[in-house]
């Protein structure tokens, strides 16, 4: 099937069809997304602050924590 084909179905189905499709494909591609971004994260932090800190998401609180002061401080 050509992928063209593929969109045209696509845009002759109901809208209600088309949403329920779109959903779907967002949710598997955050999902791989997700993934693959942990899967390198384990791989790339595997030291010893890594160590200290325990596992990756106490991590990423620790990362929003420090994204949200740094947003704090530029707002002031």
């Amino acid at each position: 099937m050509d992928f063209l084909n593929f969109i045209e179905k696509l845009q002759k189905k109901p809208e209600s069809s088309r949403k329920k499709i779109l959903l779907a494909t967002l949710f598997v591609i955050m999902g791989i997304i997700i993934a693959v971004w942990l899967t390198t994260f384990n791989l790339r932090f595997k030291t010893d602050q890594m160590k200290k800190i325990g596992a990756p998401l106490e991590f990423i609180k620790e990362d929003i924590r420090d994204f949200y002061g740094f947003f704090k401080n530029i707002t002031k």
